[in-house]
């Protein structure tokens, strides 16, 4: 995997009041996310990453370690990289002149036993009115993967809220973790596999301040008041969990 990669994004400034996140009665998600706006485009030969749009645009560079959003290695359980991004680019209205990015990543192991896929969601800050872009400090590594060994199916996901938890105007990014999980059991001869068993992790608030969001653990298991949406998948028909969880019903 390459270290040290320049990265470019290409942005046009949208109008953010298109994304009317404020107004209580637009609560179809279509009327606070822009899915169409936005492309990634990835250069192989000048290891470029270029997010673009149609019409006048920004050249604004970005750090590589914005794109890996963690500290662990770059690829899972060394059967496929999580750094596979789609084109698809989700955007959203913050707050007044903010726009959020959400970008994801997936790839699917063509081959072999394991059936493996592994990929990332990171969010960056765009402020229109100066082109600047900063990072979402939103730092969750593999948020969604699935692996099959010794005979059980295991996976997790991340799904992402937008609300604003905390009524100061702007909105914040809340994560529901779910898994399917298997478990090494002592036989008598040999250790055995069982499950996977289901668990749903209660959410997680990262709440906007300034130019990124912060993780605030106040407002763990709290579901907002008001109208809450969730970010529609990028690249897939299904997640993880719910792709596995389709197996199993097949099988039994």
């Amino acid at each position: 995997m390459v270290k040290h990669i320049k990265i470019l994004i290409l942005l046009l400034a949208i109008n953010i009041q298109s994304l009317s996140i404020f107004a209580q009665s637009d609560t179809e998600l279509s009327k606070i996310v822009d899915t169409t706006q936005f492309k990634l485009f990835i250069d192989t030969v000048n290891t470029n990453i270029q997010l673009s749009s149609n019409g006048n645009y920004k050249k604004i560079p970005v750090p590589w370690e914005w794109v890996m959003e963690s500290k662990d290695k770059d690829d899972t359980d060394e059967y496929v990289s999580s750094l596979n991004y789609d084109k698809k680019v989700t955007a959203f209205a913050i707050g007044a002149d903010l726009i959020g990015f959400h970008l994801s990543s997936y790839e699917v192991q063509r081959r072999g036993s394991a059936q493996a896929a592994a990929g990332r969601d990171i969010f960056l800050v765009y402020i229109p009115s100066t082109h600047t872009l900063y990072r979402g400090n939103i730092n969750l590594g593999v948020t969604k993967k699935r692996i099959r060994f010794a005979g059980c199916f295991s996976a997790s996901y991340s799904k992402f809220l937008l609300s604003d938890i905390n009524n100061d105007g702007y909105i914040d990014v809340g994560v529901v973790g779910e898994e399917l999980k298997c478990e090494t059991v002592k036989g008598i001869d040999r250790d055995i596999r069982q499950g996977p068993y289901y668990d749903a992790h209660p959410v997680r608030w990262y709440v906007f301040s300034k130019d990124h969001w912060e993780y605030a653990p106040r407002f763990d298991r709290r579901f907002p008041r008001k109208d809450y949406w969730e970010l529609p998948l990028i690249g897939l028909v299904k997640s993880p969990v719910d792709y596995v969880k389709g197996i199993y019903r097949k099988s039994n």
